[in-house]
């Protein structure tokens, strides 16, 4: 668990007061996320003292998956799902999610991961906040042994189908869409994340709990006003036909996905998030939350009973340019 000892203050105006019914309070968990003891069981006929030992993180992880597809990085740093092979060339999905032929000789490929980060957005402010986060993420997740691929390295928008789409093809354990504010928001005493996590699905439940427990605990020692989420928490988000509401918690099924909105891009969060300090703060928690969910059973907080529960799709998935 992080703490920070920055101290934000600004004066932000009100917006429009809702909210679920929290089920359980943020309750941190201490978590040390460079090692653990395990108990090997010793000869309980000759020893009343188990043998312990400690384990590395990278000791830890899950076995990275063999029968798999897997991606090629663009030279624009885009990550495409393959979908087949022929001789020299691959079939993967483009950035508009249309099937589409890349030459062996343009891409490198990528093989299995245990992570797929999401930096949302493009050439924007948000986009590029979103990137930084995602690759510091991935820098501290990489000392732990982790296998971490982002879906793109550079300032290119990327349809949320093939986005989500390269988690499965990768084998990953864990698909993390990093995401700012939107929809309806209110202020708060402190910064309070939303997390949309798959429906009907334990390992995406566990997955967003612990963000929310970790970023809620990352935060805690900022003062201010804050844009939040006038639904924060953890919570479910469908479409009207039932499915879930955003494409890449549908298209990253199979992997533990989940869809993190942290700290808006207004005045006060925008100053913070223009620090190193403050990107750290976020990819820190996102981090342990992952390294929680890979190598424990902890379950995380924060599960809320939102009032919107369903919301009417949008007719495209695609980047504007598409």
């Amino acid at each position: 668990m992080r703490r920070s000892g920055l101290l934000v203050v600004a004066a932000l105006a009100a917006g429009c007061v809702g909210g679920g019914t929290e089920v359980n309070e943020p309750v941190p968990t201490l978590f040390d996320d460079s090692t653990s003891t395990v108990d090997l069981g010793g000869d309980e006929a000759t020893s009343s003292t188990a043998s312990t030992t400690t384990l590395p993180i990278s000791e830890r992880l899950p076995e990275l998956s063999e029968e798999i597809p897997g991606a090629v990085r663009t030279d624009d740093g885009l990550l495409l799902p393959i979908t087949g092979t022929d001789g020299d060339v691959w079939f993967v999905l483009g950035p508009c999610g249309e099937e589409r032929i890349e030459p062996a000789a343009t891409a490198m490929q990528i093989g299995s991961q245990h992570v797929v980060l999401d930096p949302g957005g493009g050439d924007d402010a948000a986009g590029q906040v979103n990137l930084a986060v995602a690759q510091r993420t991935a820098e501290m997740l990489e000392v732990d042994g982790v296998a971490v691929a982002l879906t793109r390295t550079g300032p290119v928008s990327l349809s949320a189908a093939t986005r989500g789409a390269a988690a499965p093809a990768t084998g990953a354990a864990v698909f993390v869409s990093i995401q700012r504010g939107t929809g309806g928001a209110t202020t708060s005493e402190a910064p309070r994340p939303t997390v949309f996590r798959r429906a009907d699905d334990a390992s995406s439940t566990r997955l967003a709990g612990l963000i929310n427990e970790e970023v809620v605990d990352a935060f805690s020692g900022l003062e201010g006003e804050f844009v939040v989420h006038d639904e924060p928490g953890v919570r479910v988000l469908l479409n009207q036909r039932g499915d879930d509401y955003f494409r890449v918690l549908q298209t990253s099924a199979g992997v533990a996905g989940a869809r993190v909105e942290m700290l808006s891009m207004a005045e006060n969060e925008t100053a913070l998030l223009g620090t190193e300090e403050g990107r750290d703060i976020e990819a820190r928690a996102l981090a342990d939350a992952i390294v929680r969910y890979l190598v424990s059973n902890e379950e995380g907080n924060g599960f809320i009973d939102p009032f919107e529960t369903v919301r009417a799709a949008p007719t495209s998935n695609t980047p504007g340019d598409c």
